[in-house]
């Protein structure tokens, strides 16, 4: 009996056909996109996805708010933060789709990127520290320990 080879969630040339970039509108999310442009020239890849995570926590006042404007709240309170990164994305002509997401931002980058069968997720480093870093991680930190697929944490 012949053993099966591992079934490969590929196509085409590159396994990072698929790429998740992270991004918050820092600095270092946008060295990210830099490079997720670069790897996406030099492999041609098919698609990215550009993902930001809102954290679940605001005001009583703005979760009112939001019940009656969800489009309006998220374009007002995000848009702002990855504009850059979409621009740069756009002007290098470069296919892809915008998700927003609610809650923990490791969990929800990790859940997309297996829910799109991504090759690669892209994320910048949040730059964290001595005790500082080591009390609070880094959502690129808990990326790398739930993600399925390999994760490029740029600093």
């Amino acid at each position: 009996m012949c053993a099966a080879e591992p079934e490969q969630h590929t196509t085409g040339d590159t396994m990072y056909e698929r790429i998740i970039l992270a991004t918050d509108g820092s600095k270092n999310a946008q060295k990210a996109t830099e490079s997720a442009i670069g790897l996406v020239k030099e492999l041609k890849c098919a698609s990215v996805t550009i993902i930001h995570v809102m954290q679940a926590v605001t005001p009583e006042e703005e979760i009112a708010k939001a019940v009656f404007d969800v489009c309006g709240r998220i374009d007002e309170n995000v848009r702002p933060a990855i504009q850059t990164t979409i621009d740069r994305v756009e002007q290098e002509g470069i296919s892809y789709r915008l998700e927003i997401s609610l809650g923990d931002p490791a969990s929800e980058i990790v859940a997309h990127a297996k829910k799109e069968g991504a090759g690669l997720i892209v994320i910048g480093s949040r730059g964290l520290n001595g005790v500082k870093g080591a009390l609070l991680g880094s959502v690129g930190q808990k990326v790398m320990q739930l993600a399925h697929c390999p994760v490029m944490i740029v600093t």
